[in-house]
């Protein structure tokens, strides 16, 4: 009996840390989204101005969202020079 209650108090607490884990994560989002295209852009501006490029965003291709004290962005753009 106290073994099955001790293994009952071990897995539920492994399944709420993983659920803290997931809590927070990246979600896919359409790659339309306002603010993908708007992150984008700033970070294609930004890292042609560093390197004294001229780079211009084709197309985003794949866009996720993670909103934690804030919004951030992954995002696989396609670019040209």
């Amino acid at each position: 009996m106290i073994l099955l209650a001790a293994l009952g108090v071990l897995f539920g607490s492994a399944q709420t840390n993983f659920a803290q884990i997931r809590m927070g994560g990246y979600k896919k989002i359409p790659v339309s989204d306002a603010g993908a295209v708007a992150a984008a852009e700033y970070a294609v501006d930004t890292r042609g101005d560093n390197e004294e490029l001229e780079i211009t965003l084709d197309a985003v291709l794949k866009a996720e969202r993670q909103t934690v004290e804030g919004t951030s962005y992954k995002l696989c753009c396609k670019l040209s020079q």
